[in-house]
């Protein structure tokens, strides 16, 4: 959330809101909060999460109380250094919060990250814990008795990794022996899974979480090499979509954060 502390129970309180009145009158009920990175750094909060002895992750208790659908990561998660991330989302799920983490171009291997990753996705079954995914599925019920099948995926972008180079964890898209960005490996890999969860999940919405945003055009090219994608909600430059924006019949948005 891009919200300082003082709007972080305003915050809540809308999406409860919003939740409610989605789930009574949407056509099947669902309603879907997301974060796409950042959301540590910036606040006081900062120095309480990486802190073991304190018992306290204010903002992934934030996405419990909220109660997210899904989250993924940004370049300021790892301001702290990948320990400290690690640390928090192993205090979260000690605390039994509920934070789903998608990142779908992670490279676990060798990472402190790596013992929280799980390859197996999300699904309505098995969400309520806190790792690493590549994915996250939902089944919404809809009002003729039909099911909407509901899939979201999580990119950590090219750009996020050039502007983060204290971690230690790789993502597909990022040359860490050159310190490059390799947008064409980062949209095939995309590409690959976006594709496989039409094939194989039999996605009726898709759902992309990205990090990255229209001052280096990732949110666009994403959306004009993949209009499979439904939506995509950005980050990471620091704009505010104030009008859905859409391209091939993509929607994108960026930055929404209630006031």
């Amino acid at each position: 959330p891009t919200a300082p502390p003082t709007r972080y129970a305003r915050l809540v309180a809308a999406i409860r809101a919003l939740r409610a009145k989605a789930t009574r009158s949407s056509a099947f009920g669902y309603f879907g909060a997301v974060d796409a990175g950042d959301w540590f750094s910036g606040t006081v909060f900062t120095r309480l999460g990486p802190r073991a002895d304190i018992g306290a992750v204010p903002e992934l208790q934030l996405f419990h109380e909220a109660g997210y659908t899904a989250i993924t990561l940004g370049n300021h998660d790892f301001d702290a250094g990948d320990g400290a991330l690690a640390s928090m989302l192993r205090q979260a799920r000690d605390l039994g919060l509920n934070i789903p983490v998608v990142v779908s171009n992670i490279k676990p291997a060798g990472s402190v990250l790596e013992p929280l990753y799980n390859s197996a996705p999300f699904t309505n079954a098995n969400a309520r814990t806190v790792r690493l995914a590549p994915y996250k599925v939902e089944v919404a019920p809809a009002q003729d008795g039909s099911q909407v099948k509901i899939c979201y995926v999580g990119l950590f972008g090219p750009d996020a990794s050039l502007c983060s180079p204290q971690k230690t964890t790789s993502f597909v898209g990022y040359m860490a022996e050159r310190g490059a960005k390799d947008e064409p490996a980062f949209f095939a890999h995309v590409t690959g899974v976006v594709r496989d969860l039409k094939d194989r999940e039999r996605c009726d919405v898709l759902v992309a979480m990205l990090h990255g945003g229209r001052e280096n055009m990732e949110d666009v090219n994403l959306a004009l090499q993949l209009p499979e994608i439904n939506v995509i909600f950005a980050g990471h430059t620091h704009e505010t979509y104030y009008h859905p924006v859409v391209h091939k019949s993509v929607l994108l948005l960026n930055d929404v954060t209630p006031t």
